[in-house]
């Protein structure tokens, strides 16, 4: 039973009252088209690339990175949203906003990145059946691992969406709650892709289901890090150094490249939460420091610039980590390089030919 009663909040919201969404737009292109240009490159270079590693994990590999790939750029492209805060709520200026309501919109995003989500627990877990000892209590059979993987699916999947599916509300009820609680927040309904949070009893909720679901998944994550590490370093005694090596340059790299995923994916909502906390009428802050004053939606975009570009760094990550990709990389650049000057040369030589050939013929004739 909800206990919480809304007050009347007549307040003006800066946000709200000065909204402009070309600046977004255009900084959402820009990062769009560099995720694309770096991706596909990456993707490019591990498919090539990737033999040595068992067609199960390029698979999943795969799956990984192209759905954190695709729901960020669903993000900055089809949904393309500007959080609100501190007005409980987000208008979205994608490509179909007025024509899916932004509630369906952000709901497959969810969908999309819980799978990434899932698939960095897949991954984990494939290491783990690959590493486990015989005998040891973490040799599982393959049905204990199905069953695992089910667990970890429910966990990812269920609690968010659960959650979020109690805020779908009608476009008029969201209109009806602006005019009771918000009434100087009117204009946000003549824009096409508005989302106002109704339920402030599941609000709370969701806030607090997210929270245990960070925090229980950072710590399965950790658990079964530590797992592979102790399974790695009972098997040394087994293994050469250069296989040792192997294995911990592997795991090592997979964590690197998810501390930089969690550094744009979670820093940048910390920044633009940050502003639940600030008068609504606020229109500058110095955030970072007293000397530079930024404006609440400069740091918003910021924020959300940071936000979709998650893949950009990631993707980069990936390519200089490994040996192979880097040098496979290396190789086709420097052959693009080398192709224009040797037809180049080709060009002067046969022009340089032509006079001495017209030269053989005359000295025939003569």
């Amino acid at each position: 039973m909800c206990s919480i009663s809304l007050e009347i909040d007549e307040r003006h919201y800066y946000i709200v009252e000065n909204f402009e969404p070309k600046p977004q737009i255009t900084v959402m292109l820009f990062v769009n088209f560099i995720s694309i240009s770096v991706n596909v490159v990456m993707f490019y270079v591990t498919i090539l690339n990737s033999k040595n590693e068992s067609m199960m994990y390029r698979t999943v590999s795969f799956i990984h990175n192209f759905s954190l790939f695709l729901a960020q750029f669903y993000w900055g492209s089809i949904l393309n949203p500007i959080p609100l805060l501190p007005l409980p709520g987000v208008q979205s200026i994608g490509v179909l906003r007025g024509i899916v309501s932004t509630f369906m919109l952000l709901v497959f995003w969810i969908f999309l990145f819980a799978v990434s989500i899932f698939m960095m627990y897949m991954i984990l877990l494939i290491r783990l059946r690959v590493l486990a000892r015989r005998g040891n209590m973490f040799h599982l059979r393959d049905s204990t691992y199905i069953i695992i993987f089910l667990v970890i699916f429910i966990f990812v999947f269920f609690p968010i969406l659960s959650r979020i599916i109690p805020f779908h509300v009608s476009e008029e009820s969201m209109k009806n709650h602006l005019i009771n609680y918000y009434p100087n927040c009117l204009n946000l309904s003549n824009y096409p892709g508005f989302f106002v949070f109704v339920n402030t009893c599941q609000s709370k909720k969701g806030v607090f289901v997210v929270l245990v679901s960070l925090f229980g998944g950072a710590t399965l994550y950790l658990i079964v890090c530590a797992i592979l590490i102790y399974e790695i370093k009972m098997q040394s005694y087994a293994w050469n150094v250069n296989k040792t090596k192997n294995h911990i340059k592997v795991l090592k790299h997979t964590i690197v490249q998810n501390i930089f995923r969690f550094l744009f994916l979670a820093i940048a909502p910390a920044i633009v939460l940050r502003n639940t906390f600030l008068p609504p009428e606020t229109e500058t802050t110095n955030t970072f420091s007293k000397n530079i004053i930024l404006s609440v939606t400069d740091i918003t975009l910021f924020a959300n610039a940071m936000f979709t570009a998650a893949p950009i760094p990631c993707a980069i990550v990936i390519l200089i980590q490994n040996t192979t990709y880097r040098n496979f990389l290396i190789s086709k650049i420097y052959c693009c390089d080398r192709k224009t000057p040797t037809d180049n040369n080709a060009s002067i030589s046969s022009k340089s030919l032509a006079p001495s050939t017209v030269l053989q013929k005359t000295t025939t004739i003569l």
